[in-house]
């Protein structure tokens, strides 16, 4: 279990993590005072609609819905910005979430490449083993959300419009490149710079 914890921390530093972490760091910026709990919906929804087609107990969102839940989420992450609702915020995460797990292509390590294989039978058991590799690969993310609740408030304030701006400029590029098909090409050769 520690292996695919430790696997995942490593794969943090692959280009093909990118497809997690851009979208995730867009949730991040995007939800601004509603962070922690925006990008907790994200990571524990990331585990879940991952889950479902590494298993084999469900599919992917095909590209049209994958290009609607990423703007989705995004307007949703957004529209706080003039009233503060947690649950709008929560909510933005957990479609970005369900966005990028259809789109992800894990990094595939040693031990994560056992459960992968092993994921259809596993049930619940790896159900947790993929939320302990994914928990690895996220812990950066999870820790800058972490420290932005240290940063005072009026700081945060200050700094909220301009990471608004780049997290909806994340999402709406996704959205952009998954309408219009650029996204495969970029996810292969993310991959290929992993190897």
């Amino acid at each position: 279990m520690i292996q695919l914890l430790i696997e995942g921390v490593g794969s943090f530093w692959l280009p093909c993590s990118l497809t997690v972490l851009v979208p995730g760091l867009a949730v991040f910026a995007a939800s601004r005072k509603e962070s922690f709990k925006a990008v907790l919906a994200f990571l524990v929804a990331l585990v879940v609609f991952a889950w479902f087609p590494l298993s084999g107990r469900g599919p992917a969102l095909p590209d049209p819905l994958i290009a609607l839940a990423f703007l989705a989420g995004g307007v949703l992450l957004l529209v706080p910005l003039i009233r503060r609702i947690d649950i709008v915020s929560m909510a933005g995460g957990i479609l970005v979430a369900w966005a990028t797990a259809s789109l992800w292509q894990p990094c595939v390590g040693e031990h994560f490449g056992v459960l992968l294989n092993e994921l259809p039978a596993r049930g619940l058991s790896g159900f947790i083993l993929l939320g302990l590799y994914l928990a690895g690969l996220t812990l950066p993310l999870a820790m800058l959300t972490a420290a932005a609740e240290l940063v005072p408030g009026p700081i945060r304030s200050l700094a909220g419009a301009p990471l608004a701006a780049l997290g909806g400029s994340i999402l709406v590029l996704a959205t952009v490149g998954v309408a219009f098909g650029f996204h495969d090409r970029l996810l292969e050769q993310l991959f290929v710079w992993s190897l």
